[in-house]
């Protein structure tokens, strides 16, 4: 039976063609109760896009979405009309000038797909995933939502979200989202290198500055684990112990540690030999010392980490940061420039994307 439903082909005749389409409307607000003169925030939304939406604004959106609020003295005030976004959601502010309940509804008139939102006038949707045959020309039914009760009182409501006093015991990321302070006076900071050091100067920040500018480390600083990068101390006999004989470790000449921090994380090129062949990466936890990844050397020998960025990005679906760690390519003489730049992902030191100058 499964054999014969896998080859089962449906003839375009008997295809159904979409000539209404059903809709589901929802209105929130919030603080509720709030106090008169607060602001409250509204959002109605959709319970699914529409078929011939896409991303960036792109095909149908719900159009002339319009929002009733009922004052407790009866007056009536109408907000919109709104076009959603991609994904079925509208939203808006007001200020409730009366003591008592407000009342909110949300409504939708309906529409026919026609790929011309006011948005981004006659685009068509982007689709990943396949093609997928759209119902241009189908009705959207209207809706409308649920009536819902906004309680005003006299008194203020303490609504402005406070982040949880620093830790006084070790902490460990990630650091809770929300904590929006901790990021602003606990040392949690990046270490974005910024480019090759020399004498006395520590990825562009100099000797007489060299620190994060960024926020504040604790006062309660202290080693909590080492790691050799090279072997260091007296060599021993036959080579005599002088004030000039020792392990060379890094040096200004060839070598250096080049740390750049991301998210809690070192990462760090790794250096072989008096030549300073570069051998490879290694990201380690910061806090506990452990090795996230280990990269070797790629077949040019020369790609050295060389700084990190934070990439902020916001959009009407989502927002974050990434952090992104960069690789160069060193020149193979003294007077030559990079040619070939990459960005990782630092969490799997996969390769993001290849520049060339």
């Amino acid at each position: 039976m499964m054999q014969s439903l896998a080859f089962l082909v449906i003839p375009a005749s008997a295809q159904q063609t979409i000539t209404e389409i059903p809709t589901w409307l929802y209105i929130t607000v919030s603080p509720n109760p709030v106090g008169v003169g607060q602001t409250v925030y509204v959002n109605a939304f959709f319970s699914k896009p529409l078929p011939t939406s896409g991303m960036a604004n792109t095909g149908d959106m719900y159009e002339n979405v319009t929002a009733r609020v009922t004052k407790p003295d009866g007056s009536v005030e109408i907000f919109g009309p709104f076009v959603s976004d991609a994904v079925g959601g509208i939203w808006f502010s007001f200020v409730p000038d009366q003591v008592g309940e407000y009342k909110l509804q949300a409504f939708y008139p309906g529409e026919v797909l026609d790929l011309k939102n006011s948005k981004n006038p006659g685009a068509p949707p982007l689709i990943f995933g396949g093609w997928t045959p759209l119902p241009v020309g189908a009705h959207v039914k209207p809706a409308q939502s649920e009536v819902i009760t906004l309680v005003v009182q006299k008194e203020p409501v303490g609504y402005n979200y406070k982040t949880p006093p620093l830790p006084r015991e070790y902490w460990f990321r990630p650091i809770y989202s929300t904590n929006w302070e901790w990021a602003k006076n606990f040392g949690c900071g990046c270490w974005f290198g910024l480019r090759a050091p020399s004498f006395a100067t520590t990825g562009m920040y100099d000797g007489m500055g060299n620190f994060n500018p960024y926020d504040k480390a604790p006062n309660t600083a202290h080693i909590m684990w080492t790691k050799p990068t090279h072997f260091g101390g007296q060599p021993g006999q036959p080579i005599p112990g002088d004030q000039m004989s020792q392990y060379m470790s890094t040096t200004i000449a060839t070598s250096y540690f080049e740390p750049i921090i991301l998210n809690g994380i070192l990462y760090y090129t790794v250096y072989g030999g008096p030549t300073a062949q570069v051998t490879g990466w290694v990201a380690i936890d910061l806090r506990t010392g452990e090795t996230v990844w280990e990269k070797p050397a790629g077949k040019t020998g020369n790609e050295v980490l060389r700084m990190g960025t934070l990439v902020r990005y916001h959009s009407v679906q989502e927002f974050g940061c990434w952090a992104l760690p960069w690789s160069v390519d060193q020149p193979t003489s003294f007077f030559g420039q990079p040619t070939t730049y990459r960005i990782y992902d630092p969490f799997t030191e996969h390769t993001l994307l290849k520049l060339k100058t």
